[in-house]
């Protein structure tokens, strides 16, 4: 939904990332350099998540928006695409549109 929400407000060709580390998987957007990861906060206390050794306080807010690729780059990449929802099943886009078109009324 955040890469149709930046799709519609004139950024060119984001694309959803995932990748594991380890027994975790992790999913962020990217566009060209810049990483926007809107959920890096699920391994803060989860003490087994050793994926976050080395991480700067201040990248622990939940929140990277980066160029700094250092703690994404751990992540073995297994999924790249374009973030749109347009490229997801029928069932899967009807659910989708309403989620978004529901953030969206109530920003």
């Amino acid at each position: 939904m955040l890469g149709n929400f930046l799709l519609e407000n004139g950024f060119r060709c984001p694309e959803y990332v995932a990748g594991t580390a380890g027994p975790f998987t992790h999913a962020w957007l990217e566009i060209g350099s810049l990483v926007i990861d809107i959920t890096a906060d699920q391994f803060v206390d989860n003490p087994d998540a050793l994926v976050w050794v080395g991480v700067p306080e201040t990248m622990r807010d939940g929140v990277i928006v980066s160029t700094d690729r250092t703690w994404h780059d751990q992540f073995a990449q297994d999924t790249r695409h374009l973030a749109d929802i347009e490229i997801y099943s029928v069932e899967a886009k009807e659910h989708l549109y309403r989620a978004y078109r529901a953030i969206l009324h109530n920003r």
